[in-house]
């Protein structure tokens, strides 16, 4: 079907309509930028690239045919001859299968389709940030770029979420100071989690102590002292659980974090089955 009509589309529609009700309609012109404009939270939440795995042809057929090409990644699944993949190698495949091998060519179109995916919400996230940049408001916003898990895509045989494997938990969170124009890009190993997004957010807007006054259970933790660099980490590690999701074999529980005897704080993972 016509892009237009892709919830990634859609979604990337909403946002910029809602950015236009909410400034234009506090301006007396489109990108003029007054103080008395109210301030705005804006949760953009994509679906994809969580399957169906539908991006547009353009793109999955430069994956799909481009794919073992040095500019794209691999489409080869991470599979090996332990008695995990073998396990997980002859499971029955089905229409909404979590584990087995569906063949090389299947595999190949499953990660393609994937891979696009994530580049067509990257197309589409671009487009909001260049709105923000043509109503100069770039420099204004606190921008979180987070997501709650990510897939196997075949690899160890294994499909969709739910495994302590590094595709599936082991998951970016980017994010962009706002008034900060000559901040440097840097990257940081600390283990952060979803439940860190609101009290950052909170304490952004100064109103961190307020709310935990209010709460004084709530989860997680703000993440700016690791951004103003005051802080490596707000947490040693964390203490997974994950429930049954396909399958009873399913259900596990992790230790993910750092231990500070070892040199240079490399981190070590513990996994609880």
């Amino acid at each position: 079907y016509e892009e237009y009509f892709h919830p990634t589309s859609w979604t990337t529609r909403e946002a910029l309509e809602a950015l236009g009700d909410h400034f234009d309609s506090n301006n007396d012109s489109e990108y003029s930028k007054p103080d008395d404009v109210p301030p705005l939270l804006l949760k953009v939440s994509y679906h994809r690239p969580h399957s169906p795995y539908d991006p547009p042809g353009r793109i999955f057929d430069q994956y799909l045919q481009g794919g073992n090409k040095s500019n794209l990644p691999q489409l080869e699944r991470f599979v090996n001859d332990s008695s995990w993949d073998i396990h997980y190698k002859h499971h029955k495949m089905k229409q909404n299968t979590w584990a087995g091998d569906p063949g090389t060519q299947a595999a190949r179109h499953t990660r393609a389709g994937y891979l696009a995916s994530v580049q067509f919400v990257d197309e589409n996230i671009g487009k909001l940030f260049q709105d923000l940049k043509n109503r100069g408001l770039w420099d204004d916003f606190l921008i979180i770029w987070a997501s709650d898990h990510g897939d196997q895509n075949g690899d160890h045989y294994l499909w969709r979420k739910g495994y302590p494997w590094e595709a599936n938990a082991h998951i970016r969170m980017s994010i962009k100071v706002a008034h900060s124009p000559q901040q440097l890009a840097k990257r940081s190993d600390a283990v952060v989690e979803l439940r860190d997004i609101a009290p950052t957010i909170y304490e952004f807007v100064d109103v961190l102590h307020n709310v935990q006054a209010k709460d004084p259970m709530m989860d997680g933790k703000s993440l700016l002292p690791i951004l103003n660099g005051s802080q490596p980490m707000v947490r040693q590690w964390i203490d997974l659980e994950h429930a049954i999701v396909y399958d009873k074999s399913i259900h596990w529980n992790a230790l993910v974090g750092y231990l500070q005897q070892v040199p240079n704080g490399t981190g070590c993972n513990y996994w609880k089955n």
